[in-house]
């Protein structure tokens, strides 16, 4: 590899870098990162509610990806790696506390469970990428194509659940987000 093709893929590593994990470097400060043996708390949310919010708590959760590409020289090949985590940012997570309940929190947290599902879902779509030149580029395809996907899914599982008041739908919500996990095991 010569100068000016090291000095371009350095760029391309770190436009991929920066773009992708801008969530994950906001992420690092106080964060929670999903576990199934670690459910959230009302504890967990420390920031302070918005003024004219409607809702009654909100649980800021995402996905972050840390991808790195290159071209080993040796073999004259591409390798990619990638790490992807779902989180949740207690300091941007706030509740009204007159107005909390179980059902509540179980709102929040099935919010960090899709966060967690759409992070399996990216991990199975990276792991299938064909390693090359371009694969910098249809890593950000895929996580573009996720992020959107998942702010789509967020909105309807508010919309439908009439965030947690419609208590059927909350429920149906519940499990179909449970069987997501599971069937995105392979992937945690």
């Amino acid at each position: 590899m010569n100068k000016q093709n090291s000095i371009s893929y350095l760029v391309k590593v770190f436009f991929i870098f920066a773009l992708l994990c801008a969530n994950y470097v906001n992420a690092q400060q106080d964060t929670i990162y999903w576990n199934k043996e670690r459910p959230l708390a009302w504890e967990d949310f420390k920031g302070v509610p918005e003024s004219n919010a409607i809702e009654s708590a909100q649980a800021s959760s995402g996905v972050a990806l840390k991808f790195q590409y290159r071209k080993d020289v040796i073999n004259d090949a591409w390798d990619y790696r990638y790490e992807v985590y779902s989180y949740f940012l207690p300091e941007l997570s706030w509740y009204k506390p007159n107005e909390i309940n179980y059902y509540l929190l179980e709102h929040e947290q099935n919010h960090f469970h899709i966060s967690e599902f759409f992070a399996r879902k990216l991990k199975k779509e990276l792991s299938e990428l064909i390693a090359s030149e371009s694969v910098g580029n249809e890593a950000e395809r895929v996580y573009n194509k996720i992020q959107k996907e998942h702010a789509a899914f967020q909105n309807k599982y508010d919309r439908e659940s009439k965030h947690s008041l419609n208590v059927d739908k909350e429920l149906e919500w519940q499990e179909r987000v449970l069987d997501s996990l599971n069937k995105y095991n392979d992937w945690k």
